[in-house]
């Protein structure tokens, strides 16, 4: 959680959105990417091979 005092409560929506935009910005710049809770799966690549179909067993 991050905290700033605002003095201008009239200000204080556009100062939040501000903040949080330049925390996208940075994280962006520094390549971090936050994982949200999802169910859906998406795969990126996969190694060579990843995708062949795999023998018989039995």
């Amino acid at each position: 959680m991050l905290s700033a005092p605002i003095i201008d409560s009239d200000a204080k929506g556009s100062v939040a959105s501000d903040l949080r935009f330049a925390i996208v910005a940075a994280f962006k710049q520094a390549n971090v990417e936050v994982s949200f809770p999802q169910q859906d799966v998406y795969i990126r690549s996969l190694p060579d091979g990843a995708l062949a179909p795999r023998p018989a067993e039995g």
